[in-house]
């Protein structure tokens, strides 16, 4: 995947991790 879907992933699953 390019750069940007890489760090569009990295951030949901921050998001995801945080919210959790």
């Amino acid at each position: 995947p390019s750069h940007g879907s890489l760090l569009t992933w990295y951030i949901r699953m921050k998001i995801a991790l945080d919210a959790a």
